[in-house]
């Protein structure tokens, strides 16, 4: 049945922006991300023998971005998309400070924080259209696993973890460098709203330590 689900997925992702240079330096980019996505599959809805036909169409992304930079130490970024009550909320809200063109850079605000790989690869660049369903789940999302591309979760694997939905706010230090001509290094660490259950409200704590041989991957975000 999954693989059914997969051959009979439908996706189509429409992307677009515009610059505007203020000077030398400062710049504006704006642009949007919109996916539509279309499921068909046969699955057992009523517990009763027999299969039921499902067809589904969902707006998986509906994003608006503003990247602006200052000068060349100061950025900034923010990102919207279209919530399940088909709302507009905040997806990303952060602004980066580069002491060091490549060993110190801070990032404060609303982010992906750097968890597991899969929090910093960026929807724009998955080679999939969406991510690995079992992979996907980290402590940030209360560890639930899914399949049907993220869009249906498995019963009994939500741990009740809770905080901000995919993001987390707070403050991360990063930095990315190569050590040799074959090897490169980057790093994140940094402290975050974190999780709230039973009544607690506790901070998170993240450090990642990427090591890469021969190609570097350098952004923050990563490519799937």
């Amino acid at each position: 049945l999954m693989a059914l689900s997969l051959v009979a997925m439908v996706s189509t992702t429409a992307l677009a922006g515009a610059k505007l240079k203020i000077s030398d330096e400062a710049m504006m980019d704006l642009g949007y991300r919109i996916q539509v996505l279309g499921i068909q599959s046969e699955e057992n809805r009523d517990e009763e023998a027999g299969l039921d036909s499902m067809r589904d169409w969902k707006i998986r992304r509906a994003r608006f971005r503003l990247k602006t930079v200052v000068n060349e130490h100061v950025w900034g970024f923010l990102q919207t998309d279209v919530g399940s009550d088909n709302k507009m909320v905040i997806k990303d809200a952060f602004i980066v400070f580069n002491a060091h063109p490549q060993w110190l850079s801070f990032y404060a605000g609303q982010n992906m924080a750097p968890a597991n790989r899969q929090n910093l690869t960026s929807s724009g660049a998955l080679m999939a259209i969406d991510r690995p369903g079992l992979a996907y789940k980290s402590l940030t999302w209360g560890a639930r696993a899914l399949h049907t591309f993220s869009n249906r979760t498995f019963g009994g694997t939500d741990s009740g973890l809770r905080s901000n939905v995919e993001r987390d706010t707070g403050l991360t230090v990063f930095g990315s460098g190569a050590l040799s001509d074959m090897a490169s290094l980057k790093y994140y660490a940094g402290i975050y709203d974190g999780i709230q259950a039973a009544g607690e409200d506790d901070d998170r704590f993240t450090f990642r330590g990427q090591l890469n041989f021969w190609d570097a991957e350098g952004s923050y975000y990563n490519s799937s």
